[in-house]
């Protein structure tokens, strides 16, 4: 598992399906994924709704976060922690 440091979300791509993209400012850690501009949230469970969540507030207020991320969802990393600061 690794980390980002502090960094704010940029956008928000969500789709039809259980996965949605979430960019920010800094990189992501790869975990040799495709793509690490962006981590990838799996909303087909509770803590994934509630971390897409967090990343609209975010996006929203502009408030710093950081993300941890785990191995790849498809094409990019999969987030598996998003901790928003004041």
């Amino acid at each position: 598992m690794d980390q980002t440091s502090q960094t704010t979300v940029t956008k928000i791509e969500s789709r039809y399906t259980d996965v949605h993209d979430i960019y920010f400012e800094a990189d992501i850690p790869s975990q040799d994924c495709a793509y690490n501009d962006r981590a990838l949230i799996d909303v087909s469970t509770a803590g994934g709704k509630a971390m897409l969540s967090v990343a609209i507030t975010a996006l929203t207020t502009g408030k710093p976060v950081v993300v941890r991320v785990d191995g790849c969802l498809g094409y990019a990393p999969k987030a598996v922690t998003l901790v928003l600061y004041k």
